[in-house]
């Protein structure tokens, strides 16, 4: 799976809909969105940067000097202040605008305006300059990206995802054929489920009885990027509860032999393992923040602290998994396991009570 990807909040979505399509006599309307870029590299994963939606800008006023329900012109004298916040700030900037007549993702006129936006904006800030481009079609986002420094190529987009009390993922081209192994998968639940898990890139912290099961059925699910990071080394005790491990890889690190065995699978993803605590590791931290769907899978508090916070700063879904029980001890000195219990915590940056909250940690 190439191309980048876009990330917004469930408030911000509400909010441009909300204004793109209120014109009273159903013009097109524009807004200018403001990103923060993730352009992390992870090894043994196609580069994917995320565009995170941090300011939006409603074009309003003397911004439009015309508009109709097929078009759209907006006021380029205005520009280079926002030019000029892009480069201080260090934000992207992106383009936004609706199809209230059409239901084609870009016209030829999009591509007039992103060459003039393009150009201005590279004039100012340098050749290396991005613009994110995105049109609002029947309710669906679409988006593309260039750049700079040759502004007639466009980037693609994996998809827009849309982060609010769920996780909708806009954009996403259909594949021509599905993978054998994903074929009852698709009988089930449509090509479109299959497609969306493709897209994702999930991050899985800790590879013990609960993210060795995690990571696997993931990998199995069809999710087309995974990491695995742990830096714990595998013990002869973990065997009766862990998953894809075998007796020879004992003594070796758990990340990279769940990633060998998920390997030997041939399934339709990409596995990467970081053999680090996630606290100790900038490439762990870096790789956290590159994917779209964090799994906490860890006893570590420290762990739990930066997941627990990344999902802020880094717009994601996070699911923590834990489980939990009491030891007793009889009359006779033997112990006994007085309760057992499991708990799935699913939190995003707008909704659900965060671990500080839950006082998980």
């Amino acid at each position: 799976m190439t191309g980048h990807r876009i990330t917004m909040l469930g408030s911000q979505d509400r909010a441009l809909q909300e204004w793109l399509c209120g014109h009273p006599d159903g013009h097109e309307r524009g807004a200018l969105v403001l990103f923060r870029r993730l352009a992390r590299v992870v090894n043994n994963i196609p580069a994917s940067d995320r565009f995170l939606a941090v300011h939006v800008i409603e074009l309003t006023g003397d911004w439009i000097i015309d508009s109709s329900p097929v078009h759209l012109t907006i006021n380029m004298r205005k520009l280079p202040d926002i030019y000029l916040k892009c480069e201080t700030e260090g934000l992207h900037l992106g383009f936004v605008h609706n199809h209230p007549v059409s239901d084609i993702e870009f016209s030829s006129q999009d591509e007039i305006n992103e060459l003039n936006i393009l150009h201005g904006l590279a004039g100012c800030n340098g050749e290396a300059s991005t613009l994110v481009a995105m049109t609002l079609t029947e309710g669906k986002w679409n988006a593309r990206i260039r750049q700079g420094l040759s502004p007639r190529e466009v980037l693609p987009v994996r998809h827009v995802s849309v982060l609010s009390d769920k996780i909708e993922l806009h954009g996403i081209t259909l594949p021509e054929e599905t993978p054998e192994i994903l074929l009852r998968q698709e009988a089930a639940f449509g090509k479109p489920f299959n497609a969306r898990l493709q897209s994702l890139r999930a991050v899985v912290v800790g590879a013990g009885g609960t993210g060795s099961a995690v990571a696997t059925l993931l990998a199995r699910a069809g999710v087309g990027e995974v990491i695995i990071i742990d830096g714990d080394d595998l013990a002869g005790s973990n065997m009766n509860r862990v998953r894809g491990y075998q007796a020879k890889d004992i003594g070796k690190n758990k990340a990279v032999s769940l990633k060998d065995f998920i390997d030997s699978l041939r399934l339709n993803v990409r596995v990467t393992a970081i053999s680090a605590f996630l606290n100790e590791s900038r490439e762990a931290i870096d790789a956290l923040s590159s994917a779209d769907v964090v799994f906490g899978c860890t006893d570590d508090i420290a762990g739990r602290n930066l997941m627990n916070q990344a999902i802020y700063y880094h717009a994601q879904v996070y699911i923590d998994c834990g489980l939990t029980g009491r030891v007793d001890v009889y009359d006779d000195g033997f112990p006994y396991l007085r309760d057992h219990r499991g708990r799935v915590s699913c939190i995003l940056p707008e909704s659900g009570a965060c671990l500080r909250c839950q006082r998980v940690v």
